[in-house]
């Protein structure tokens, strides 16, 4: 699945994710998120795309 996110604070949260990511010399991460219905596990893997100047970002 690929969207566009247009929430500031999501997108903020997602690039620390990253961040916390390449810090343990990974490009992804397990992370476990608690509900009220229980637990979720989530498996996000970050990669470099490219934008419409050609320029790769990582």
């Amino acid at each position: 699945m690929e969207t566009t996110i247009n929430n500031k604070e999501l997108a903020t949260d997602l690039l620390a994710l990253a961040v916390m990511c390449a810090n343990e010399g990974s490009d992804n991460c397990d992370i476990t998120l608690t509900t009220s219905k229980g637990k979720i596990r989530c498996h996000i893997e970050f990669e470099g795309v490219e934008d419409g100047n050609n320029n790769q970002h990582n």
